[in-house]
């Protein structure tokens, strides 16, 4: 083993397996994370080690992790509470892996709304719903 490294979640998903809070993605010599999470902003700690502490469980926040070839790792809010209303099933995208796509869905009753996240050199994101 070259490296390793902890990304810590305190908020855990109890249910429907759909909604676990987390997927991955590869792309060339970077290993993507996308995580669901409550909590506001993670904290990078020494030996690249992040912490999602617990927030509030109404709070929808979506971050992308990036993890390069030498054990790097950065992250940024894709989304906040205030783009997703609802929680994204975050563990079963629908991945486009020839343009980088990767398709998020959401739906409480008859509230539905789409997420496209964009993996490249800066992850993109585009919130679409549906009532």
């Amino acid at each position: 083993m070259v490296w390793a490294r902890n990304i810590n979640k305190a908020q855990v998903t109890q249910g429907d397996g759909a909604y676990a809070s987390y997927s991955s993605y590869a792309e060339g010599d970077n290993t993507y994370f996308v995580i669901s999470t409550a909590a506001e902003n993670p904290q990078l700690l020494t030996g690249q080690r992040l912490v999602f502490k617990q927030g509030l469980g109404r709070n929808r926040n979506v971050f992308a992790i990036c993890l390069d070839k030498k054990g790097q790792i950065s992250y940024d809010k894709i989304i906040d509470d205030k783009e997703a209303r609802l929680p994204l099933m975050v563990s079963m995208p629908l991945i486009n892996k020839s343009d980088g796509v990767l398709l998020f869905y959401a739906k409480r009753g008859s509230k539905k709304q789409l997420v496209k996240v964009i993996i490249g050199p800066a992850v993109q994101t585009e919130v679409g719903s549906r009532s």
